[in-house]
């Protein structure tokens, strides 16, 4: 912007600034599952202009921030809660301006499990810089409830969305089968979809060269007809976000008569790479894939296993636990699907699916 001295100045809302330096240093920052440690990645030019600054500033509590978000139930994936680290990180860093922080619905953020962990785990950040962490969970989770708070043209999504998903029937010619379920499936990914659009944060793990590989005709069908929901949410959503929803239609039109298979998926892998492994299954075989659960949903549900036949894992479980479960088979399987998972699903009963 330029003042009445025709001097340029940044005009930014204190959200704004906080996601831009929290997205800015995502990009840069790995968290080690395997060895607990937190690192920035070898980029030769950030290295040498600020990386020792950047390090002493945020590095060590971006690690003691992450130890103890570990704690908390917060059932989110893993890059989820790493940008909320991070955002908390740069957040308290800047409390001095929480005065500048504009925090809507607070009453119901306030009353959201969210917000109670945060407050547990977190006594010495102020309530504000609290509610401003449950309003990111709030608007990046999948979950109904209070959806058109969170999204006050929630009715135009969805009919661009609707829109999208005939224009497909028709350019395909078929009836798609259980159409309520499969709107479900798109709505779900959808809403964290359009926050990250908003919000400017990329997705680490990208599939799009494996989606323009594997299913050029729908990616190409979907990237030209997105600009429905592009108009309603004004932002342009980037062909790496489009590449998630591919393995769906994909799966959409695979839909038969035959009577699958019902699975769940317990992984601590991020949530792109379980969406993937996910639809890759699901495309081999016959098997429908009702959720995909952090290790700490899923021990949450454990009286109800029974209701599926199969439990995938991406870690091995403990041999008590598998003698506990009586009719559910637990496979365990690499995160990206290999030849040597196929034959593990095929030699545990699941049939392949005709392409």
């Amino acid at each position: 912007m330029q003042d009445d001295k025709l001097k340029y100045y940044f005009a930014y809302s204190e959200e704004d600034y906080r996601y831009f330096i929290a997205i800015y240093l995502y990009k840069y920052v790995s968290f080690d599952k395997k060895y607990d440690k937190i690192f920035f990645d070898d980029i030769s030019y950030f290295r040498k202009v600020i990386y020792k600054e950047i390090k002493e500033e945020y590095m060590s509590e971006i690690e003691s921030v992450s130890k103890r978000i570990k704690k908390a139930e917060l059932n989110f994936m893993d890059e989820t809660l790493s940008i909320l680290v991070i955002l908390m990180v740069v957040s308290h860093k800047r409390q001095g301006k929480n005065y500048n922080l504009n925090i809507e619905n607070t009453e119901i953020l306030e009353k959201r499990q969210e917000y109670l962990q945060l407050k547990n785990f977190f006594p010495d950040f102020t309530n504000i810089n609290l509610l401003f962490f449950t309003d990111y969970l709030f608007r990046i989770s999948r979950d109904e409830k209070d959806v058109f708070v969170k999204f006050k043209n929630w009715l135009d999504i969805s009919i661009a969305i609707i829109k999208i998903v005939r224009i497909f029937e028709i350019e395909s010619k078929v009836d798609l089968k259980n159409i309520d379920v499969f709107l479900d499936k798109i709505f779900y990914y959808i809403k964290p979809l359009i926050f990250r659009t908003k919000r400017k944060i990329k997705l680490k793990n990208s599939i799009l060269k494996d989606v323009k590989d594997l299913y050029p005709t729908i990616f190409n069908f979907l990237k030209k007809n997105f600009y429905y929901l592009e108009e309603v949410i004004n932002e342009k959503v980037s062909d790496e976000e489009i590449a998630y929803l591919v393995p769906f239609f994909h799966k959409a039109l695979q839909n038969n008569n035959k009577i699958n298979k019902k699975g769940i998926l317990v992984t601590t892998y991020k949530e792109n790479i379980a969406l993937f492994l996910k639809e890759d299954i699901e495309t081999e075989f016959l098997i429908d894939i009702d959720k995909i659960l952090t290790l700490k949903s899923f021990e949450q549900i454990e009286k109800d296993l029974d209701d599926y036949d199969y439990i995938l894992t991406t870690f091995s479980v403990e041999n008590d636990f598998v003698k506990e479960i009586k009719h559910t088979k637990i496979i365990e399987l690499n995160p990206i699907l290999t030849e040597k998972d196929i034959k593990k699903l095929e030699n545990a009963g699941l049939k392949k699916n005709k392409k």
